[in-house]
């Protein structure tokens, strides 16, 4: 849990800061996520978030082998949000659905849905969306992501 709100931070300052914002970018270049996304990251996005995860465990004085062990289970869960799926857990786990919300072409859906494992982190600090009144009807133009972070990055 510790682990998870550690990221949950860390994510949320990467979408705040302007210059981690840039980083972070590369990521959500992909506005349909797919497996392969969990992996498109920015050196310093991906030492950041290993740096910041694993530290909640040294605090918690994990051994080595458990410090590795969390940052392999939260990577491996990470593909399994980015793989496109249409499956869902509410707010209790996140899940594909939860995240591809997170990563939509809509740029009102970019400050949403931080959360790595569990949702109630978005809930307890206002970022959870389930992003049903964000989806647009078909044909509809909805706002476009890179204008929204191109608007935030000036």
């Amino acid at each position: 849990m510790a682990s998870d709100l550690c990221g949950y931070r860390v994510h949320r300052a990467m979408h705040r800061v302007p210059w981690l914002q840039r980083v972070r970018w590369l990521h959500h270049e992909a506005t349909e996520p797919s497996f392969l996304d969990a992996w498109r990251q920015h050196p310093v996005d991906l030492v950041l978030h290993g740096v910041v995860v694993g530290l909640a465990g040294a605090l918690l004085a994990l051994s080595l082998s458990a410090l590795g062990s969390v940052v392999l289970l939260r990577k491996t869960f990470t593909t399994l949000l980015h793989a496109g799926l249409a499956v869902s857990f509410g707010c209790v786990l996140a899940s594909p659905a939860f995240h591809a919300g997170h990563h939509s072409a809509d740029a009102r859906a970019l400050d949403t849905n931080f959360a790595g494992t569990f949702p109630l982190w978005g809930v307890l600090f206002g970022t959870w969306s389930e992003h049903r009144a964000l989806r647009q009807p078909p044909g509809d133009a909805a706002p476009d992501v890179a204008a929204g972070a191109a608007m935030r990055l000036a």
